[in-house]
């Protein structure tokens, strides 16, 4: 809807690499998602949850360069921002909207994305079913 905002208000030309851009999103909707769950399932309580959630949110936007550009950041903080998702949605993002990167110029970034999403995944499942058995 934000990206459909963007062509109609400040024509934004997301139709060009279409595909791409779909497929990357699905690609950071995964990765997130997945990372919202891991979240869930090592948490007590919905307030652990809370606090926990918006501090681990907002580090990552952080060094992910989602509030501060990288190129304003040090060198070190470049390095440490590849551990964020954002980081590698933004690089993405730039390099689809802004590059006209092609659906196989994109392989790398999205299996980053898919790669976290399925790690973390695996990570989540694992700290579900401990505390489903807890339960019983």
């Amino acid at each position: 809807i934000l990206f459909l905002f963007s062509w109609l208000a400040f024509g934004l030309n997301i139709f060009t690499n279409f595909l791409p851009l779909i497929i990357f999103l699905i690609a950071i909707a995964f990765a997130c998602s997945s990372f919202g769950i891991l979240l869930a399932s090592i948490s007590k309580t919905r307030k652990q949850l809370e606090g926990m959630g918006m501090l681990i949110i907002l580090v990552m936007s952080a060094i992910g360069g989602s509030m501060i550009p990288l190129f304003i950041m040090p060198d070190i903080m470049r390095q440490i921002a590849v551990i964020s998702i954002n980081f590698w949605a933004i690089d993405g993002l730039y390099d689809i909207l802004g590059r006209s990167f092609s659906l196989y110029e994109m392989l790398f970034k999205t299996g980053i994305l898919f790669g976290i999403g399925i790690s973390v995944s695996t990570i989540a499942i694992h700290f579900l079913k401990k505390n489903i058995l807890k339960l019983f």
